[in-house]
């Protein structure tokens, strides 16, 4: 095995604690839209406002987890990886075209069938994309459709990256990057599209490019990986300070953080998620073609997170900055708790209209109807509640939100005795 890929299975995916890791999930508290419904009730039958632990997760060792619109993955200490939620055209991979429903974890045996160990995993609405540990992306799902007009005008275009537009139902490994000798070590998706970070610092997107997704100056889909050549540049130009440390997308936009503090986003800009203002882009709605940059009081970037019409970013004093909604067109800085505040940030993360923080004292600072649980404080718009509290004595491992559902993986010394669903 690779010893970058060995190195990055033992960070992320350790089993030396004596913790079990618990799966939580939950949605949001209003009555949501029609169409939102429908996305949900195609998901697990899960509570509103009441982190629920699935009890199907309990003896899985899962170490990573990501909750998409519909579907969503986890990813076992042993690199295993298992779907849930619902999709169409096979985006859950086991060989299904229409209307697969899984309320509970399901095997991708694709990967153990050949001794492949997953280290990362991202979903997007019709497509998956996931990466092993000798640096290969796979993917599957929607291909796209034939005809000028869905090619050109309405880019019903697939996002997996295999040169063409033919559907995946079962995991198909990205072939450009093995012909072209290249090793991945992490993957991200949007709605639409894919995004991969190299080895050697180098970052790929395909898929959809409505809103300049894909960063590359225009609107123009991608049905191979396409290198990021202003990013690639920018290195070239300015040093190894240029090099991506994070990636994460989220909707029709992508950020990406550099090494020296600076942070560089693209896409879909409708509601200011990007934090660049407001202004129209090449669609005629707000949006950025091409990497640029986000600037906060506080200087240097430590760290962010997106989601769907949001985006969070930490500095290196660790203020923290919320962009979107229709809110914040540029970073606004908010003040966080006094109950928060004593601790380091652990985490942050997301949703459609939702901000979590959670810290080293396994307190979190909620925005937005998350949670039916009365915060112990409020400042400044976010709720201050205790991780004990809502996940049965647990800490916070990871929360993953990008759209309207919610999960937490949560570490116990034992497994809580009460079974969830």
């Amino acid at each position: 095995m690779n010893s970058l890929f060995a190195t990055l299975l033992k960070r992320n995916f350790s089993t030396s604690s004596a913790n079990k890791t618990s799966v939580y999930l939950w949605t949001s508290m209003p009555t949501i839209s029609p169409k939102g419904a429908a996305q949900i009730s195609q998901q697990l039958q899960i509570p509103k406002g009441v982190p629920n632990r699935v009890a199907a997760f309990d003896n899985l060792d899962i170490q990573k987890l990501y909750v998409g619109l519909r579907a969503s993955a986890a990813v076992s200490g042993d690199g295993k990886l298992y779907l849930f939620g619902s999709g169409n055209y096979g985006v859950l991979g086991q060989g299904t075209e229409k209307d697969a429903k899984f309320n509970k974890p399901v095997l991708v045996d694709y990967f153990v069938k050949r001794d492949k160990r997953v280290v990362d995993i991202a979903v997007g609405e019709y497509h998956s994309i996931a990466l092993t540990d000798d640096g290969s992306v796979y993917t599957w799902g929607y291909g796209g459709k034939t005809g000028f007009f869905n090619w050109m005008y309405t880019q019903e275009v697939g996002a997996l990256g295999h040169g063409d537009k033919k559907h995946h139902f079962t995991p198909k490994k990205v072939d450009f990057f093995e012909k072209n000798n290249i090793k991945v070590k992490s993957v991200q998706a949007g709605m639409y599209h894919c995004v991969a970070l190299a080895e050697d610092g180098r970052l790929y997107l395909w898929g959809r490019g409505l809103y300049g997704v894909l960063g590359n100056g225009s609107n123009s889909y991608s049905l191979e990986p396409e290198l990021n050549e202003e990013l690639d540049i920018l290195r070239k130009e300015e040093g190894e300070g240029k090099t991506i440390v994070k990636v994460d997308s989220a909707d029709e936009y992508t950020g990406v953080l550099m090494k020296d503090g600076s942070y560089w986003v693209w896409g879909k800009n409708d509601r200011g998620q990007l934090g660049l203002g407001s202004g129209i882009g090449i669609d005629m709605v707000e949006s950025e073609s091409q990497p640029a940059q986000v600037v906060v009081e506080g200087g240097k970037v430590k760290n962010f997170a997106t989601g769907m019409n949001t985006m969070l970013i930490q500095d290196e004093g660790d203020n923290v900055y919320k962009t979107g909604l229709k809110i914040d067109y540029t970073p606004k800085r908010f003040e966080l708790d006094p109950g928060f505040a004593g601790s380091a940030i652990k985490g942050m993360q997301c949703g459609r209209k939702h901000y979590v923080l959670w810290n080293e004292d396994n307190k979190l600072l909620v925005w937005g109807n998350i949670l039916k649980e009365k915060p112990e404080n409020k400042t400044d718009g976010f709720g201050l509640h205790s991780g004990e509290s809502l996940f049965e004595g647990g800490t916070i491992r990871d929360i993953s939100m990008k759209y309207g559902i919610f999960g937490a993986l949560i570490e116990h010394p034992e497994t809580p005795s009460t079974p969830g669903l």
